[in-house]
């Protein structure tokens, strides 16, 4: 007997095996869209420590805002405070928001604040910034937006950084595993950050 064309078993087959590869492929690229946004995000938060250790050296002493850097939508807004890094010439552009596009927090890390610097262009440049000599943080809430690792605590009998809780989704904060933890920055290193796979 000549067939002309395929059973209904074998075409069933088939849109099973390509429905199985299209589920791993899906998942696989919404992973890799998450690292990006993480990736972007650390890259961000590094610039953000080389900008408040460039101030630290031009001032004194650190500018925080304990506050957000500004506001995501409906378009990334720096606050006026933010710009004082520009003005001052020790950011071009000022990251604003994380790869999910979540603005930026930034404070003190529970550092006590002090006066400010003795240099009037210094507090002319960041209006409203409390001061301080020891310490700051730069935290983004993750891809949940939720705060749990950020921000860090600064413990200035010892001079260590740590993460604001011990654990994030199972995992220590200090190497966490999954995108909805925050990746965080105390005194120009990272005090929560990813290590291997992530949820």
């Amino acid at each position: 007997m000549k067939r002309d064309g395929f059973s209904l078993l074998e075409l069933l087959v088939v849109i099973a095996i390509i429905g199985v590869l299209a589920s791993i492929v899906i998942a696989n690229v919404a992973n890799a869209i998450q690292r990006s946004r993480q990736k972007a995000t650390m890259a961000d938060l590094r610039t953000w420590a080389t900008a408040e250790e460039s101030a630290f050296h031009a001032c004194g002493a650190y500018p925080v805002p304990y506050a957000e850097v500004g506001t995501c939508a409906p378009k990334p807004t720096p606050s006026a405070f933010s710009l004082g890094f520009v003005k001052a010439r020790l950011l071009s552009t000022v990251p604003v928001c994380d790869g999910w596009h979540r603005p930026f927090v930034m404070g003190g890390a529970g550092a006590p604040p002090i006066p400010g610097p003795g240099d009037p262009d210094c507090t002319a440049y960041f209006p409203g910034a409390s001061w301080t000599a020891d310490a700051y943080t730069v935290y983004s809430r993750g891809s949940d937006g939720i705060p749990d690792c950020g921000p860090a605590r600064y413990d200035p009998s010892t001079g260590v950084y740590s993460p604001n809780r011990p654990t994030c989704e199972g995992t220590p904060c200090g190497a966490f595993g999954s995108f909805r933890c925050d990746p965080t920055i105390g005194g120009g290193a990272f005090v929560a950050r990813p290590k291997g796979f992530q949820k």
